[in-house]
C-alpha cells in the first residue's frame, strides 16, 4: 500500500515539473513596474562624462595594483661568542685518570 502511495506521489510530483518546465517563465508584460513604460526598464543609460574624469584624475589603476610596500631587511642575529673550553680536572667519571681529557 505504502508503495502505491509513493507511486503516486512520484508522479505527481514528475508531472508537476515537467508542467512547470513546458510552461515557461511568466512574461515580463505582467511584471512592469507600474508609472514606467517597458522601454525605460530595459534601457540601460551609460554613465557620464564626470565619471570617467573622476577615474583618471584619480588614477585608480595605481591605486588598485600599486606595488607593495618592501620591508626592511631583517636584522642579523647577534654574533655568539663561542663556547669556553673548560679543562674540568679531576672530575673523570673513567677509573683511569690518565684517559680523562
Amino acid at each position: 500500500m505504502i508503495n502505491l502511495l509513493l507511486a503516486v506521489l512520484l508522479v505527481a510530483g514528475g508531472g508537476y515539473l515537467g508542467w512547470s518546465y513546458y510552461h515557461g517563465p511568466p512574461t515580463e508584460e505582467k511584471f512592469i513596474p507600474s508609472g514606467r513604460s517597458p522601454g525605460s526598464v530595459a534601457a540601460i543609460t551609460p554613465p557620464g562624462k564626470e565619471y570617467y574624469e573622476i577615474i583618471v584624475s584619480r588614477d585608480l589603476w595605481r591605486e588598485k595594483f600599486a606595488a607593495p610596500e618592501e620591508a626592511p631587511p631583517p636584522t642579523p642575529p647577534p654574533a655568539t661568542e663561542p663556547p669556553p673550553r673548560l679543562k674540568l680536572l679531576g672530575t673523570s667519571i673513567r677509573k683511569d685518570t690518565s684517559r680523562s681529557s
